[in-house]
């Protein structure tokens, strides 16, 4: 049976992967405007509640029902933490001092995390030579990215985002056990992010008391509002539908596509710049990305096969 990530991807798949890095690409100028109003868990609470009504709404248009069973939600409440609730928050920290542009590529180091982790947590996901290889290129380019940040004082800020990325890859390693419960995505999804407003809306009433903060324009609220429904509740739908059809290539494209998407926003909308350092540390995160995935070294291989025959 052929893998799903060999099929060539549609029209409609390019699409649906352009739509979902403009989403996730657009989650830190959200967070960029609602970090500079609001405290993080603040935020982070509302979030994921617009989040949950969204995807209770779908929930109950297609009928699916909630997970049972004591074992399946404790498994839940360990992606709730590492792919909601402890990232969420990490970079929205951040994003306090960093802008969209900077915060969304350290976060593109979730992939090498996750090589670098799986090869100690699990036993069919080893290092190997394009691995190391790729992961050394991809760090060197989250170094390029951190150097300027030092010497602006935000050093704090940029190892909150990375915290982040190391959260996301903690949670994408032990969501892979999911395969093995019988639950289907939407259930998964909404379970993590009920989970998530259990844990981060109690934490926002006891340590930023919202109650009693001054009430912000309609900017803050409603990139609140859009960071839940539509980078949080639309984007995961989006992606595991294209994870269906296109399996581990959407997974991997996207990730080099969400820094571009973020860093232009962020010039256009927030006046932001753009560096010289980012654009050569999103080229080395990139070309890490491919070589960690495979493909290039492939391609060189077959390449130099044919120039030799």
């Amino acid at each position: 049976m052929t893998a799903p990530a060999l099929r060539p991807m549609t029209a409609t798949d390019w699409a649906l992967l352009l739509l979902l890095s403009l989403l996730w690409g657009g989650s830190f100028l959200f967070g960029k405007v609602a970090a500079g109003a609001l405290p993080s868990f603040t935020i982070v609470a509302g979030r994921v509640l617009f989040a949950l009504v969204t995807l209770w709404l779908v929930m109950l248009v297609t009928g699916t029902a909630l997970p049972r069973g004591g074992r399946h939600w404790w498994a839940i409440l360990v992606m709730a933490l590492f792919n909601n609730v402890f990232p969420f928050t990490l970079i929205i920290w951040g994003q306090k001092q960093l802008g969209a542009g900077m915060a969304s590529t350290l976060n593109a180091g979730v992939p090498f995390f996750t090589v670098l982790l799986a090869h100690v947590m699990t036993h069919d996901e080893r290092l190997t030579p394009a691995k190391i290889m790729g992961t050394l290129v991809g760090l060197a380019g989250v170094t390029v990215l951190i150097g300027p940040e030092t010497s602006g004082g935000h050093l704090l800020a940029a190892v909150s985002c990375l915290a982040g990325a190391v959260c996301y890859a903690l949670g994408g390693i032990y969501g892979r056990r999911f395969q093995r419960t019988g639950m289907n995505t939407m259930q998964l999804v909404f379970g993590q992010v009920l989970v998530a407003a259990l844990i981060s809306v109690p934490l926002a009433a006891v340590i930023d008391e919202p109650w009693q903060l001054n009430m912000p324009d309609w900017k803050p609220l409603v990139s609140i509002a859009a960071m839940g429904i539509l980078s949080t509740a639309v984007a995961y739908l989006i992606f595991f539908k294209l994870v269906m059809r296109t399996g581990a290539t959407a997974a991997s494209l996207v990730t080099l596509m969400v820094p571009p998407s973020a860093m232009a926003m962020g010039a256009l909308l927030l006046g932001e710049a753009i560096t010289v350092m980012q654009i050569g540390g999103v080229a080395l995160i990139a070309f890490g990305l491919a070589l960690t995935d495979g493909r290039i070294v492939g391609w060189a291989r077959r390449r130099l096969s044919g120039r030799r025959g």
